[in-house]
């Protein structure tokens, strides 16, 4: 669009989804607005391009008009107020109109809130992987030191606990492009895995940032390897895991074959419980072994 072109044109939303292409569109607002120059999509980024438009644009509800003059175009605005009353709010079709000279303006307000937050994220996230950091090398050193108490004293029985959760299965993608939505982070991720390999897409748009659970490592590390991102580990996996259902943990689990059916429970002491309820079956056997052999004297001797 030119100059002249982006004073005569009004950025409209709110017009009803089964209208769904060009000729649609024009017959709902032949009959509600002037005279109409040129309807335009909003044109979305191509996804084999990220630099190229789809020059068609894809109807999302909203669209470009452009019209002959700039008295068509204030009619358009106050027909349709971008802010508008209670009662428009509510009604099916809330349609709003903005110029678009202020429809950019919005736009780079948007944009340049998203870098600020992005900005904000990074800081954040590299905060948290410093105490992440800190909170790891501080547990293997506990974990050094429990050991070194175990040599000293190698009768008690070592405790081993599993984690309860499958080991880099999340995949963690920030910095997303702005425009892009979860259906389109969803399609390059089964670009490059089976849709059986993944488990959950989670994106926040206000962070850019996704978060991807997959059925195992192997196509975790395959997509990190084709779309960037980093694997959840240490703190971070753990807190990530913590909010999830325990029946959804174990089901994950499983279906990424971490889960072995022989796993042992750990006691309060320490202490392996398997190993405590073998020792009571010797304990016990050995006991009724000695009660039979003094009830066979006692036969003997009667």
């Amino acid at each position: 669009m030119d100059m002249d072109i982006n004073h005569l044109t009004v950025y409209i939303e709110g017009l009803p989804a089964m209208l769904s292409d060009y000729y649609g569109v024009l017959n709902y607002l032949i009959d509600k607005i002037p005279e109409i120059q040129t309807i335009q999509f909003p044109r979305l980024f191509s996804k084999n391009n990220d630099t190229t438009y789809n020059s068609l644009g894809t109807y999302r509800g909203m669209v470009f008009v452009s019209f002959w003059n700039p008295q068509d175009v204030s009619s358009v605005l106050d027909k349709w107020p971008w802010i508008a009353s209670r009662t428009d709010k509510q009604s099916k079709n809330h349609i709003r109109s903005l110029s678009f000279t202020h429809w950019n303006q919005l736009k780079e307000e948007y944009l340049a809130l998203c870098d600020r937050i992005r900005s904000q994220n990074q800081s954040y996230r590299a905060q948290l992987k410093s105490e992440a950091s800190k909170q790891d090398d501080a547990n293997q050193d506990h974990f050094d030191a429990m050991d070194e108490d175990r040599v000293d004293q190698p009768d008690q029985p070592l405790a081993t606990q599993r984690p309860q959760f499958p080991i880099n299965c999340v995949l963690q993608i920030t910095d997303l492009d702005p425009t892009t939505n979860k259906p389109s982070i969803r399609s390059d991720i089964l670009g490059v895995v089976d849709q059986s390999e993944c488990a959950y897409i989670e994106y926040v748009k206000a962070l850019c940032t996704a978060v991807i659970r997959f059925n195992n490592a192997n196509a975790a590390l395959k997509a990190q390897q084709a779309l960037g991102g980093e694997l959840l580990s240490g703190i971070s996996q753990v807190n990530y895991w913590n909010n999830i259902p325990e029946r959804l943990r174990i089901q994950a689990m499983e279906k990424s074959g971490q889960l072995s059916e022989h796993t042992s429970a750990i006691g309060d002491d320490g202490s392996n419980v398997d190993s405590k309820q073998q020792a009571a079956k010797s304990k016990r056997r050995k006991s009724n072994k000695g009660d039979l052999i003094a009830n066979e004297n006692y036969d003997q001797q009667i």
